[in-house]
């Protein structure tokens, strides 16, 4: 199946992106940084790629794997090139930037990494199957 385009707000992007990427809504003031960039860029949108920011839009829980995906198959899709310009703004803002810097954690950590391994592999795997429904091929 393939997913149409919808019309999206940049606006709606920036939330769901901070949401992914802090776990909170970013301030308005965010927002508009964000996007003053995207538009400052002004990259002209594909069919394919307005397609993958509509459906993450329509479903902000299934970004993380189609992340996943793209950072391994597709690392250049327009998708990486906007959660990285959320990173970027969320870690240069005061509010933010403790997210962002190392913690001292023990050895028991360790576990946790590994969990967090298992569900990257899990998230790749998902991703696939997300971006094959929209119609994205490797």
């Amino acid at each position: 199946m393939r997913i149409s385009p919808l019309p999206m707000t940049t606006e709606e992007e920036a939330r769901i992106f901070g949401i992914y990427i802090v776990g909170s809504a970013p301030s308005q003031e965010i927002i508009n940084r964000y996007e003053k960039i995207v538009r400052s860029s002004s990259v002209n949108l594909t069919k394919k790629e307005t397609a993958i920011i509509s459906f993450a839009q329509r479903h902000p829980r299934l970004l993380p794997a189609m992340d996943a995906y793209a950072a391994i198959f597709k690392p250049h899709l327009e998708l990486r090139r906007r959660l990285f310009i959320m990173f970027a703004v969320l870690e240069a803002t005061p509010k933010y930037s403790e997210e962002f810097l190392p913690k001292d954690r023990g050895i028991l950590y360790l576990l946790t990494i590994a969990g967090v391994s298992l569900r990257a592999v899990f998230r790749v795997f998902l991703g696939v199957a997300i971006m094959g429904y929209i119609g994205v091929r490797r």
